[in-house]
């Protein structure tokens, strides 16, 4: 119930296996590991729900945190407090129990990461990255109050000692090359799954989505787009732009180059 600075990092960038820390201005911290998000079945892997050796069980190694109240007392209602705090994250740590292996950090490679800054027993929300999605049932994108939709986290771009990439461009000029596909993967996900919440278990072609206006208009044009039956559950496949995306139905994404 403190009020506390969390942070959320997808280093694949796959939607499944990401990490959250949460701390406080005492220096207490929470880590643990999402499998997939809530509203796909997801669950915590921590030191809180499993011991060490149990399937349950996951927690940092190298990670190192430190807080400082630099203004103010804590608990004092009549005297505002301000704090800060310094977090060193571990690669090996958010690589770590991945189903998908994400890129060791170097120049022009990037993350997917988040941070939200929560007060007042959770009344009080600030985010970093909006979390703002495409709502088929709403007809328009949407903000959403919910941190575990990895797929609308922003990005950390790993840049020189100059911020610059490897072809000396400025690092906060970059933009994720892969977007239109991993991005009309999301939005089919998003809509594929409120078909199937209205209509039950049968799985839509992109045709029927449209028909159901559950997909923005004059968007996804100029990609290849197929929604397929695996097994007991589904997978869509978007290709475009010299990239492929597929996501399934617990939103495990990869995307990869084209040769």
């Amino acid at each position: 119930e403190d009020s506390d600075i969390e942070v959320f990092v997808d280093p694949a960038g796959c939607c499944h296996g990401y990490k959250e820390l949460e701390m406080n201005a005492l220096n207490t911290v929470w880590n643990l590991l999402l499998n997939r998000p809530y509203m796909d079945g997801g669950g915590e892997f921590s030191g809180r729900v499993a011991k060490e050796g149990e399937a349950a069980h996951w927690d940092v190694k190298n990670q190192r945190t430190a807080a400082r109240v630099t203004r103010g007392k804590l608990h004092h209602a009549a005297e505002a407090a301000q704090w800060c705090v310094e977090i060193a994250l571990s690669h090996a740590d958010m690589l770590s129990r991945s189903p998908i292996d994400g890129p060791l950090p170097a120049v022009g490679r990037s993350w997917r990461i988040n941070f939200s800054r929560v007060e007042k027993k959770g009344h009080v929300n600030w985010v970093w990255s909006p979390a703002v999605i495409w709502s088929p049932t709403k007809r328009c994108y949407s903000g959403e109050i919910n941190m575990h939709l990895p797929d609308s986290w922003g990005y950390v771009v790993f840049a020189d000692a100059e911020g610059r990439l490897p072809d000396h461009s400025p690092a906060d000029a970059w933009r994720d090359p892969a977007w239109p596909v991993r991005h009309a993967a999301a939005v089919l996900y998003y809509a594929v799954r409120a078909f199937r919440d209205e209509k039950g278990s049968i799985l839509p072609s992109v045709a029927e989505l449209r028909e159901a206006g559950l997909l923005p208009e004059n968007e996804l044009v100029g990609l290849d787009i197929s929604i397929s039956p695996v097994d007991t559950n589904y997978a869509i496949d978007v290709v475009g732009g010299g990239w492929a995306a597929c996501i399934t139905q617990e939103r495990l994404l990869t995307v990869q180059r084209r040769i």
